[in-house]
């Protein structure tokens, strides 16, 4: 299995994959999910270094599933050389959060009405958005000061309708490999 997703990243794109639990390795990541019976392929980018407005370096893995009925989601893991946090003030602006469990963390859904997109973020260090003041609802002012801290932050976007997009935010792991 390892080697043909090792030829498949060589090529920068997996065939049509068909339901079930699904597994991919991308870069350091085991990312897991199941979309039940839909079809779609596998666009893997190429991995890149960055650094963050303040001087954090960091290197972005990202795939894009492709529906084949339409739609696109994007899966982007971004592993920081030194912890990152974010504030809910500062988080992403879009239409009313949507407080959910994804990947067994409190994470906040948007729906950003002139891209036509969900988002949702979550880190993998964290159980998610933590209000010191007490529980996080999503609320902009009380949820304010809650944070959300980690090394490794995965973003999903998603085009795709949304039965395919919950089925992915409700099946969706993501796991750091030991390769030592």
């Amino acid at each position: 299995m390892k080697k043909l997703i090792a030829i498949l990243l060589l090529v920068g794109i997996m065939p049509v994959v068909q339901g079930s639990q699904d597994v991919i390795e991308l870069g350091p990541y085991n990312i897991s999910f199941d979309l039940g019976d839909l079809n779609y392929t596998i666009e893997f980018e190429e991995p890149y270094n960055s650094e963050t407005y303040g001087g954090i370096n960091y290197t972005s893995y990202e795939i894009f599933l492709h529906p084949i009925d339409g739609g696109l989601i994007s899966i982007d893991i971004a592993q920081y050389q030194e912890k990152v946090g974010i504030t809910f003030e500062n988080a992403y602006k879009g239409t009313e959060p949507y407080v959910r469990t994804i990947d067994n963390k409190t994470s906040v859904l948007f729906f950003d009405e002139e891209l036509g997109c969900f988002i949702a973020e979550y880190t993998l260090e964290s159980q998610g958005w933590v209000n010191p003041k007490g529980n996080f609802t999503g609320d902009r002012v009380n949820d304010k000061d809650a944070e959300m801290n980690g090394y490794n932050s995965v973003t999903i976007r998603s085009v795709a309708n949304w039965e395919i997009t919950r089925k992915l935010l409700n099946t969706i792991h993501v796991e750091l490999r030991d390769e030592s």
